[in-house]
């Protein structure tokens, strides 16, 4: 690997690892089994369940610890 993939996927790394902790500290944050309303852009009323939102959360959440795996893995790094 040269040096400049090893750097951008360095900084890859990083990006992705800050990504994470947000994603933690969202769905640490959001109470559970609560109805939130919201205005949808298009000016309509919107109901979400707050643990629907929280799978969703966990689901991309995953999906960065996955790329976060493979990355460290392509890197070489434990």
């Amino acid at each position: 690997m040269k040096l400049e993939e090893l750097k951008d996927n360095i900084r890859k790394l990083e990006e992705l690892n800050k990504a994470k902790y947000e994603f933690e500290v969202c769905i640490s944050e959001i109470k559970d089994d609560e109805e939130v309303t919201y205005l949808h852009p298009h000016n309509y009323w919107c109901y979400v369940n707050t643990n629907k939102f929280k799978k969703l959360l966990q689901s991309e959440l995953e999906q960065k610890e996955q790329e976060i795996a493979a990355l460290k893995q392509l890197i070489g790094v434990d």
